[in-house]
């Protein structure tokens, strides 16, 4: 049900087929349920490593042109600092932390960036699981085998795209 909202949640927020979701978040619970609710959606993952340096995950947005990310409260500080070099990034979802440090650090830095003027919505997940939690009439399409599930990056010189074929046969 959790993975469900969620991906309803993203559809109302604007995720279509074909679009690039960049997941940017150390594995946990809420990592998988992300990556399986991008592919209910039939939207491309494209992760990045949670320890790439500001260059690496500027040039993994960059290339894919998301207009989503969704990572941890702590890395949504890193990305607000450098937002504005990312022109087609419009949507951050984080995980919320648990950590009274790292959500007073958040709450100080949004407020130093102008969300308005680069157009950016910051949500939680639980704020998309909200918003999908009251969609009921919902029907999720089957993806094309051959579609594109995932899309990593390393850095400039390494990535990977796997097929839903071989990412669910694997």
């Amino acid at each position: 049900m959790q993975v469900d909202n969620i991906a309803r949640g993203l559809h109302q927020l604007g995720v279509r087929p074909g679009d690039k979701i960049v997941l940017y978040a150390e594995t946990q619970a809420k990592w998988l349920f992300c990556c399986l609710a991008v592919a209910k959606l039939n939207a491309t993952l494209v992760t990045l490593y949670s320890n790439l340096g500001e260059a690496g995950v500027m040039y993994g947005m960059n290339q894919t042109k998301a207009k989503f990310v969704i990572t941890t409260e702590e890395l949504k500080n890193n990305l607000l600092t450098y937002s504005s070099k990312v022109p087609h990034l419009r949507n951050i979802i984080y995980f919320e932390s648990k950590c009274p440090n790292i959500q007073a650090a958040s709450r100080a830095m949004e407020g130093t960036v102008s969300l308005e003027e680069s157009k950016m919505q910051v949500r939680s997940l639980g704020e998309v699981e909200t918003i999908g939690e009251k969609i009921t009439d919902f029907t999720f399409e089957l993806p094309d085998p051959e579609d594109i599930a995932v899309s990593g990056f390393c850095f400039a010189w390494f990535s990977c795209i796997l097929t839903l074929r071989f990412y669910f046969s694997s």
